[in-house]
């Protein structure tokens, strides 16, 4: 996360976009929720500077760990959420 707040400050915005997702992909697999929170906010305040390969990539990383979380729930699963059919 620093070096992507230090990528921000020397106004390489693509390259603070690109370690910020980095660094959510690894607190993800590390299972840091505290990182993770910080960078998804950190990730907010970058968008506007974000390509669009690159917010699709963050969505995608987002839907991941939804999809993740959703097989431990019982009867409940992205497709039903979206069909509005999640009883």
């Amino acid at each position: 996360m620093l070096i992507s707040l230090y990528k921000l400050k020397q106004e390489e915005y693509y390259d603070a976009v690109e370690k910020n997702l980095e660094a959510l992909a690894s607190s993800v697999i590390l299972c840091d929720n505290t990182a993770f929170k910080k960078l998804v906010a950190l990730f907010e305040t970058l968008r506007e500077f974000a390509r669009s390969e690159q917010v699709i990539r963050y969505q995608t990383q987002l839907k991941n760990i939804l999809e993740g979380v959703l097989m431990d729930e019982k009867d409940i699963s992205l497709i039903s959420i979206h069909s509005g059919n999640n009883d």
